[in-house]
């Protein structure tokens, strides 16, 4: 039997409830590309896609606590702001807007269909997770120290 003849009932889900994703939550979150092919070595796809996760996470409201996008994949901290903050929501709504436009462009998905999540429990927890993205490009030995990446960093929560 080959993993896409296994009925649905004996895969485990990888999502929690869907109330683990709404509220003042914080996340840390990671979407890769299709197929894992490095299509963030293009400078303005790069700046093009952190573009709309900003405009997306403000819409969504969450604040972008680390963020860091490597040449096939993405890392966000994400801290919702809000009670309506809706984790799912927003990574849904990211995806589909950069997704569509590539997609009218190349002709090819540019993301994974699913992603990986983390819920966010301590403040030692979200200080780790913010130096792990951060100093991804470090690891990956992009650049040698992390404030030179230029599709990474931090901001803060959106001003009401």
């Amino acid at each position: 039997m080959t993993a896409r003849s296994i009925p649905e009932r004996f895969h485990k889900p990888i999502r929690l409830p869907k109330d683990h994703y709404l509220g003042l939550r914080s996340y840390f979150v990671t979407v890769c590309t299709h197929n894992r092919i490095p299509y963030f070595r293009s400078p303005r796809l790069a700046r093009w896609t952190l573009r709309i996760l900003r405009e997306t996470s403000t819409e969504s409201s969450f604040s972008l606590r680390a963020y860091c996008l490597m040449p096939n994949h993405l890392h966000i901290l994400a801290q919702g702001t809000s009670r309506s903050s809706d984790l799912l929501a927003f990574v849904e709504t990211f995806k589909h807007k950069t997704t569509f436009r590539f997609l009218e462009k190349t002709g090819k998905p540019l993301w994974q269909l699913s992603f990986f999540d983390h819920i966010i429990r301590t403040a030692e927890d979200l200080s780790e997770s913010a130096e792990y993205i951060l100093l991804n490009p470090v690891r990956a030995k992009l650049v040698r120290r992390s404030d030179e990446y230029p599709y990474s960093g931090t901001s803060c929560p959106p001003s009401k």
